[in-house]
């Protein structure tokens, strides 16, 4: 049962993934939401969100405000619930708690992005932007190195 719902888990998160993404392409890139902010693992200066603000239409901008940030918050918690689930099929609980932390930190990137959108290029302040860009590489320094241990654990196990 357990493996079973892992197994759904996977593939739903996945789909998600996979559609949110296609989803971008045909309905972000001609808005000039492309690429969003929270995909830039690295992070980003005021100059480029400024840059990237202007590039931004208002459906654009409505779009990542409204169906593509539920999305976005749907698919960390989908991935977190994922991620703790392996965890604990590996028997490392302690990889539960790092995608938890993720979680987290996702959903703080999204408040703040939204926080970027609703101020607009007039509104923009540099910390708001330090603030969104240190949770967005966050995310990733949490995210990369658990998915790794998650994916090692689990084939090692197999072995």
């Amino acid at each position: 049962m357990f493996g079973q719902v892992l197994r759904v888990l996977v593939v739903l998160t996945a789909v998600w993934y996979l559609g949110t993404l296609v989803a971008s392409f045909v309905y972000l890139r001609p808005e000039g939401a492309f690429p969003p902010l929270d995909s830039r693992l690295l992070g980003y200066r005021p100059e480029a969100v400024e840059a990237w603000l202007m590039g931004l239409t208002e459906r654009g901008r409505d779009l990542l405000l409204g169906p593509f940030r539920w999305a976005d918050a749907l698919f960390a918690i989908l991935l977190g619930a994922t991620l703790s689930l392996a965890a604990f099929a590996t028997r490392r609980r302690w990889l539960a708690g790092l995608a938890l932390v993720y979680v987290v930190l996702a959903l703080a990137e999204n408040a703040a992005i939204a926080a970027i959108l609703r101020a607009g290029v007039e509104g923009l302040d540099p910390a708001m932007v330090g603030r969104a860009s240190g949770l967005t590489v966050g995310k990733w320094a949490v995210l990369i190195p658990t998915l790794g241990a998650v994916i090692w654990f689990s084939q090692r196990g197999r072995r």
